[in-house]
């Protein structure tokens, strides 16, 4: 679908242990949680590609708006939010903690980063939602 190219992420503040990003970040009218690059507002970030990892789980690589490294603090979150994803066709938002940045890409197996923003998260997708084949999503 054409809206899973692009998630639409945001940083809530949860207390100092956790936090949820997006926006594009640097800008100073922007509420920061924490050092994450990203805003508390909803933003979209680029889906860069899909790497299957079995029939129900990929690991999903976003890019920043600005190609910054996201720098999300330990036990920092990403909300995602899918339009049209939920039961019932409303927006599917779900909290997931990136697998990696991009300058551990290659020390967690994964091929390397295409740029400095990028980060990835592990999402399994369940049958009963419905779902794509392996590599689409």
């Amino acid at each position: 679908p054409r809206h899973s190219r692009g998630g639409m992420l945001r940083r809530a503040a949860r207390g100092v242990a956790g936090v949820a990003v997006a926006s594009s970040g640097a800008r100073a009218e922007e509420e920061h949680a924490s050092t994450c690059r990203l805003g508390t507002s909803w933003t979209k970030c680029p889906l860069q590609r899909v790497l299957p990892v079995n029939h129900d789980t990929s690991i999903l690589v976003f890019r920043t708006p600005r190609d910054d490294p996201l720098d999300l603090p330990v036990c920092g979150c990403v909300t995602v939010r899918a339009p049209g994803r939920e039961h019932g066709g409303g927006d599917a938002i779900r909290p997931y903690t990136p697998i990696a940045e991009a300058r551990s890409f290659e020390r967690l197996g994964l091929e390397p980063a295409r740029s400095p923003g990028e980060f990835a998260l592990l999402v399994k997708r369940y049958r009963e939602w419905g779902y794509a084949p392996v590599g689409r999503f």
